[in-house]
């Protein structure tokens, strides 16, 4: 987990969609990547250069899936560290 005390720490620790991203699927996701469409737990990150970074295919309905999808961040433009400071700020 991360401990953060200060603005500048938090900053630092999520300051790009990546180490956002990371943070929520270990928050989410602790035994590793759950499929929010049929809820099977076995699937895997697409690795081409077409897809954006953290897709994930699940092995069981085969549909393409993020940590993001069924949470407020779902759908949104707003880049994830804007909608950490956001939090944090809250």
């Amino acid at each position: 987990m991360y401990e953060t005390t200060d603005i500048l720490s938090f900053l630092n620790s999520f300051d790009t969609d990546e180490k956002c991203r990371s943070f929520l699927e270990e928050i989410r996701w602790p035994n590793g990547p759950v499929c929010p469409h049929c809820g099977h737990n076995k699937a895997w990150k697409t690795k081409t250069k077409t897809h954006r970074p953290g897709v994930y295919v699940c092995g069981n309905c085969d549909k393409q899936f993020t940590v993001t999808v069924g949470t407020i961040f779902e759908g949104t433009h707003l880049p994830l560290p804007k909608w950490f400071l956001a939090i944090y700020l809250i």
